[in-house]
Parts: C-alpha cells; structure tokens; sequence
C-alpha cells in the first residue's frame, strides 16, 4: 500500500470516528427526550394530585367554616390559611402611552451589513461603531450521490 492510499485509509478510519460519535450523540439525545417525556408526565401526574390534595383540604375547611387551622405534626405544626392574592397589572399593550412604555433600541443588522458591503466595495472604511466578525471555518459532512467516472474509478481500483 503506498503512502496516498495509506492516508486515505487513516482519513476513512477518523471520519468513521466521526459518524459514530455523532450517532452516540444522536442516540443519547433520544434517550434523553424518552426519559425527559416520561419524567414530565410523572410530574404532571403529582401535580394533579397536588391541585387534587389542596381543593380536598379546602373542602373540609370550607365545610366547617375555617379560615385557619393549625394541625399537629411530628417535628412542627402545620398552618394552613389562604394567602394574599397578589396584584398584577394588566394592560393593553398598544393603548398604553408612551410614558409607560420602554423604548428598545434595536439594530436592523439586515440593512446595517448591506451598508458595510457598500463600504467595502467602493473601498471606503467602515465607521467606529459596525464591522464584520467572520466565524470559524469548522469540518461538516454530507452524503454525496457518486458519479460513474467515481465508480469506474473504484472499480479499476478493485
């Protein structure tokens, strides 16, 4: 085997390394959404017990007229009342002034990059307060359908 051929082979062996630790990941992520599926319906589940439990507990209160009552424990007694409701406010977000409103400021990163390319193009510099920033160039895959010239390739090869 010559040393292209040899390279090759090292290069097949580390992208199947590739393949396999993306289907690890795959598979993982599956599992996870299984377990994630199933705990979250365990918790639904004890919370409709819980609503289930408290409307039983107001129930026998509301029977007797209690407002509070205050029951033995083993270590600590238990309180139980109705608390303050809390107070929020509503409103109808395009009636509100104003005033009352916060004002984001917002880029159009669209119009501001077509503003740079113009920029770049007729060689003027960029303003102190926009530049591009390019990302890293990172390895990726995809499937390629083989060509007949690849595959007689292959088969002299073979």
């Amino acid at each position: 085997m010559d040393a292209i051929q040899e390279h090759h082979q090292k290069l097949l062996a580390a992208f199947g390394s590739v393949l396999a630790a993306e289907e690890k990941i795959s598979d993982v992520k599956t599992r996870l959404d299984q377990v994630t599926n199933l705990l979250q319906a365990e918790k639904t589940a004890a919370e409709t017990d819980l609503a289930s439990a408290w409307e039983q507990v107001e129930q026998l209160m509301s029977e007797t007229g209690e407002v509070e009552v205050l029951l033995p424990g083993a270590v600590t007694d238990f309180k139980i009342a109705r608390s303050n409701p809390r107070e929020t406010v509503k409103v109808e977000v395009e009636a509100t002034p104003d005033e009352f409103c916060k004002i984001e400021r917002k880029p159009r990163l669209k119009e501001i990059g077509e503003h740079l390319k113009g920029l770049r193009d007729a060689g003027l510099p960029f303003p102190n307060w926009a530049s591009f920033q390019v990302g890293t160039a990172k390895l990726s895959w995809k499937a390629v359908k083989k060509s007949m010239k690849t595959q007689e390739k292959v088969c002299q090869e073979a």
